[in-house]
């Protein structure tokens, strides 16, 4: 997964970048997957061209501001997203930066196995509501830039969604959108995973 930061100079500095590469193509890497590199706490990730498959939800909290991932190309380097919910969220962070890269998320949130038996109810509006989660959700967060990307989303996912400090607000929350429950169990408190 991580080349030593010995035989790579390059990642010993704050400031510089360090290379996400491919399992085709790892030459000169420092690291082989993109989660291995958001791991290691780098703040400039570079991503070589080439297809990087995501199986899980990145979280970017307030720990990572000032992060960027960049691609080589938005025509080459391509981020594919295979897992459940929403690909990139970014909650309570700022200055974080995607740039210059595709990301795929037509493959994401797949519909059950074909061996399982799910009921609709038409008389109940409820059983027929799709979840939309999204590529990328931004939720109460400032400086956020997606530059130069291409963005592939299915139809049960929105592009890129952002939400505002009100939105965050619990108390804010029930008024602005006509709810009198709250949106959390009995001793739950707000987390990002009531954004995912």
């Amino acid at each position: 997964d991580v080349q030593s930061s010995s035989t790579n100079p390059s990642y010993t500095s704050a400031n510089s970048w360090v290379t996400v590469g491919t399992p085709k193509d790892p030459t000169g890497a420092d690291f082989y997957t993109l989660a291995a590199a958001l791991r290691s706490g780098a703040t400039n990730i570079h991503l070589a061209d080439g297809l990087h498959v995501l199986d899980q939800t990145v979280v970017l909290d307030q720990t990572r501001a000032g992060l960027h991932i960049r691609g080589s190309s938005k025509e080459r380097t391509i981020v594919k997203y295979t897992g459940k919910e929403s690909m990139f969220v970014m909650f309570n962070t700022r200055n974080v930066a995607i740039s210059n890269l595709q990301l795929d998320a037509r493959e994401a949130n797949p519909p059950p196995a074909d061996d399982i038996d799910i009921h609709v109810d038409p008389t109940n509006d409820a059983s027929q509501e799709q979840q939309m989660w999204q590529v990328i959700g931004i939720v109460n967060s400032s400086g956020i830039g997606i530059l130069d990307c291409i963005i592939h989303a299915p139809s049960t996912m929105h592009a890129v969604f952002f939400a505002g400090s009100f939105y965050a607000s619990s108390r804010l929350y029930q008024p602005f959108f006509g709810d009198t429950s709250s949106r959390y169990e009995e001793g739950e408190k707000e987390t990002v995973d009531a954004y995912r």
